[in-house]
């Protein structure tokens, strides 16, 4: 019994010492493995340092090793400023994912009112306001006259304060026609009539 409980430690003991030897035979190859990396890299990196420099004696270029350094040095001390930057860029980047959604659901809305608007005409509208532009401002133009003004003026005025009255207004034919034999109610007429063939004229040139 002693001697089975004897083989069964020896037994257990080989075992854990197999594995130890392949977790020490996985390290060596993993070592050797990354020397071998390390050399390749080196060599590749010499050749890659022999081409740059002889190029750089091919252009004529003079490596100055003082700024390099500084170059080196500036690069170290502001690790924090360049991992903030690649931060910020990654918000950035991140922000764009999450509004794109939104920037979509905005652009198919304004193509929406702009396809909207355009089969209503208004842009047909703005565009014959556009083409007569001259002749809008023209308009303003004139009828913002200090003459014109005061004459609009003296019409809303007289209109406004003027009602149809009926023991006024209802006139016979025969007072109409003695009315019109008064030098302004004459007058007013004459000035209406010549005015309304002067529109008439203006319409025609068009």
């Amino acid at each position: 019994m002693a001697d089975l409980e004897l083989k069964e430690q020896i037994n257990n003991i080989n075992t854990k010492l197999d594995t130890v030897l392949q977790y020490v035979e996985q390290q060596r190859l993993k070592t050797q493995q990354i020397e071998d990396l390390i050399q390749d890299v080196s060599i590749v990196g010499t050749e890659v340092f022999n081409a740059t420099v002889e190029e750089m004696e091919h252009q004529s270029i003079e490596l100055d090793t003082d700024q390099l350094r500084q170059i080196l040095i500036k690069l170290i001390k502001n690790v924090g400023n360049i991992n903030m930057v690649i931060n910020m860029l990654e918000s950035l980047n991140d922000l764009s994912k999450d509004l794109s959604p939104v920037i979509r659901g905005i652009t198919f809305d304004v193509i929406t009112k702009i396809d909207e608007y355009e089969k209503k005409g208004y842009f047909e509208i703005f565009q014959n306001l556009t083409n007569n532009a001259d002749k809008i401002f023209g308009t303003i133009k004139l009828i913002t006259q200090p003459s014109v003004l005061s004459s609009l003026e003296k019409v809303a005025k007289v209109a406004t304060s003027l009602k149809i009255d009926e023991n006024i207004d209802n006139k016979s034919f025969y007072k109409l026609y003695k009315e019109m034999k008064k030098p302004e109610v004459r007058q007013t007429i004459s000035f209406s009539l010549r005015l309304l063939q002067e529109i008439n004229k203006e319409l025609k040139k068009n």
